[in-house]
């Protein structure tokens, strides 16, 4: 794909497993690489408190960004191993709707968080060049499981941090009979006003820069968009009303990822007043949310409940009222969207 481009501007790779069943082998879980993203500027990223550890993917300058991991293809290996306690598991205890579907995982490698299209390369200086096409990279990988790996063919796609458009790409290939969701994991970021977020809670500033420089918009609603909001658009809470794929959002209102000191009680309730409030006009119509208040970023699919039931076990409640329903509006979230009060983990 001509487009398709990492930060360095090496080719974007995805993988891919088999299904396990006959059933399994005609549903499709497409899962979008976590690891963060970048702004090339200091102010944004030299913040006390972020990790610049490749493994906790806190944001970074994307000319650092680009000559490892999370912005180059250049060492990546021809296979990989899938399963993992998140949606890619193939353990059924944990996992008991997409433990036997066809898998297939996208590169984090663009620096934008797969919302960026920039035609042309971007140049830093110092005859360096970046390129800013998460977005390419996503629409690139759809059109190859639509046209090489027998998606096309697919009764089920279940997006894992994705919207309309690739929903729409899908149905124009593989025809409105496939049925196209969403899930959003631990992708809350809320922007907090001056003076800045509460002691000890970190701020993500850098949708702003990214939407401006990466040409993002493009990734967000047009119905949000004619609103006026923005950069704001690229965030889920702001997004969902304007998102009409059924999206399940399963978010921490004690994200590992925001705070500094897991013991500092003033910070953990003030992200999780935040998280809660962020959701708390914006679950109608198709979508549902689970909050857990585990410490966590991602990951513990499964692992949490809710008077013994796992958030997975309520998405595959929603997924399956979702489904029998598909085609009208308006249907209530049900009991699933609640808060989960009991954490199995340390």
């Amino acid at each position: 794909h001509l487009r398709a481009r990492c930060l360095d501007g090496s080719a974007p790779s995805y993988y891919t497993a088999p299904g396990t069943t006959t059933e399994g082998r005609k549903r499709w879980l497409i899962y979008l690489q976590g690891g963060g993203w970048c702004a090339e500027s200091a102010s944004l990223v030299e913040v006390t408190g972020y990790s610049h550890d490749e493994s906790v993917g806190h944001p970074d300058l994307c000319s650092r960004r680009a000559q490892g991991y999370h912005g180059s293809s250049r060492h990546d290996r021809e296979t990989r191993k899938l399963a993992s306690g998140t949606y890619l598991s193939t353990d059924p205890r944990t996992n008991p709707l997409l433990h036997d579907w066809n898998r297939a995982i996208v590169r984090n490698c663009d620096g934008t968080a797969f919302m960026g299209s920039v035609g042309e390369p971007v140049d830093i200086g110092g005859g360096r060049v970046l390129y800013f096409r998460g977005r390419d990279n996503v629409l690139a990988t759809v059109d190859a499981l639509l046209s090489e790996h027998g998606m096309d063919s697919a009764s089920d796609v279940l997006l894992a941090a994705a919207a309309d458009e690739v929903r729409e790409r899908i149905q124009a290939k593989a025809g409105r009979r496939v049925f196209v969701a969403a899930i959003s994991d631990s992708a809350v970021f809320p922007e907090w006003p001056a003076p800045g977020p509460p002691a000890g809670v970190l701020s993500f500033p850098q949708f702003d820069w990214i939407y401006r420089t990466a040409n993002a918009s493009a990734s967000a609603p047009s119905a949000c968009l004619a609103l006026g909001l923005d950069w704001r658009c690229l965030q889920v809470a702001t997004a969902l009303p304007y998102i009409t794929t059924p999206t399940f959002v399963v978010q921490s209102v004690a994200d590992s990822w925001h705070i500094r000191d897991p013991n500092a009680t003033v910070a953990l309730k003030a992200i999780a007043a935040r998280v809660r409030q962020e959701f708390s006009t914006v679950i109608r119509g198709p979508h549902a949310v689970v909050l857990d208040n585990c410490f966590r970023h991602c990951h513990n699919w499964g692992e949490v409940l809710l008077g013994g039931r796992s958030n997975a076990d309520f998405f595959v409640r929603w997924y399956a009222a979702r489904k029998e329903v598909r085609g009208r509006r308006g249907m209530a979230c049900g009991p699933y969207c609640g808060s989960l009060r009991r954490c199995l983990l340390p």
